[in-house]
């Protein structure tokens, strides 16, 4: 992968089912075919590397992480534990790295402050379109980024990520550990 890359934190939030994790899925994956390293804590169909600890996180170089339900290991009511001050100091080195940061959960507030700082945006995916069974087709994203001040502010308009062709990429019922 020649050359620098314009990187960010993202943070991905929503309801249970609301597409968090294919969201991230498929931009990891458009990511991989594009020749970017992927890394995930989850298992992807398609080459990465998995992390399994906050250790793991300070080896990334130059790619994209995605990490599913980042809360579990950088929970909000663990603000000084030894993981939250590791994982807060490796992420603010991502962009010196190359790398992207792309952290999904539920709400913002299950996240340790320091990450929530950090984060550059927050994307929120609803279902757009689904199948019959339920699965997401099409997501809409809405997009709020933090200014220089640290405001946050709702981008004018959502983006639509048809996210059909990743579904089989990843398992919507994989149970995850914190990162130690």
């Amino acid at each position: 992968m020649p050359g620098r890359r314009r990187t960010g934190r993202f943070a991905i939030i929503g309801e249970y089912s609301a597409g968090k994790t294919a969201l991230m899925t498929a931009i990891a994956y458009r990511d991989h075919l594009q020749g970017i390293p992927i890394y995930s804590n989850y298992h992807l169909e398609f080459p990465h590397t998995r992390i399994c600890s906050v250790q793991d996180m300070d080896d990334m170089q130059q790619g994209t992480f995605v990490m599913d339900e980042a809360w579990y290991t950088f929970d909000s009511r663990s603000f000084s534990s030894k993981t939250n001050m590791l994982g807060s100091y490796i992420l603010s080195k991502l962009a010196k790295r190359n790398m992207n940061a792309y952290l999904n959960m539920q709400s913002m507030d299950l996240l340790d402050s320091r990450f929530r700082d950090r984060m550059q945006a927050i994307l929120i995916p609803q279902v757009h379109k689904q199948d019959q069974a339920g699965k997401p087709l099409i997501l809409e994203v809405q997009a709020i980024t933090k200014d220089k001040w640290g405001f946050y502010n709702f981008l004018p308009k959502s983006y639509f990520f048809d996210v059909s062709q990743v579904l089989d990429l990843y398992d919507t019922s994989e149970e995850l550990d914190p990162l130690t």
